[in-house]
């Protein structure tokens, strides 16, 4: 009598592009290889070993959280997902489960210009923006000049050096030759 609970159905889930399944087929290290889409019963005697195998692999080897790449059930939960998969209710959940579209921008409502930033400045501020660049530079005229003012003594600048003459190379001689240069 065959175990109801063993899950012996194994399936390389078919080609989905978007949803990322591309594994056309996998070949097994007990030299099987299951084709995407198709179920296979497994023997019991080696149905719980090798379901604990295949439950493992990943659609990307390399990426553990990428999805599985086999479905592993028992007989009914099998046929219930075949079941599901040719109804229109899995299109209906793919779906569901994609981010809405967002629309498009239209000409139709144009974003409205900022009107207070784009008009020119009261004149009123612009009169006193002037004023007070008039007193700075007033205030700027009445201060001492830096000659009227006693200077901190500051150590003289030294005198930039001449710059000399780059060296002349020697004659080098000319590089001994290999007597074997295949050697």
């Amino acid at each position: 009598m065959p175990n109801p609970e063993l899950k012996d159905h194994v399936r390389l889930k078919p080609v989905n592009l978007p949803a990322g399944q591309t594994k056309k087929d996998y070949n097994s290290p007990w030299g099987f290889t299951y084709k995407a889409g198709v179920w296979y019963v497994e023997p019991p005697a080696l149905a719980a070993e090798r379901a604990k195998y295949l439950e493992s692999i990943h659609i990307n080897s390399s990426d553990d959280y990428s999805p599985k790449a086999f479905n592993v059930c028992t007989r009914e939960e099998a046929q219930r997902l075949k079941l599901f998969e040719e109804s229109d209710q899995l299109e209906q959940v793919m779906a569901a489960s994609k981010p809405p579209i967002p629309t498009a921008p239209t000409t139709e409502a144009p974003a409205a210009m900022s009107q207070d930033l784009n008009l020119p400045a009261p004149k009123s501020e612009l009169a006193a923006a002037a004023a007070a660049a008039a007193v700075e530079a007033e205030e700027a005229r009445s201060a001492p000049s830096a000659e009227e003012s006693p200077a901190p003594s500051s150590p003289p600048e030294p005198k930039p050096k001449a710059a000399k003459a780059p060296a002349k190379k020697k004659a080098q001689k000319p590089r001994a030759r290999r007597r074997n240069p295949g050697r």
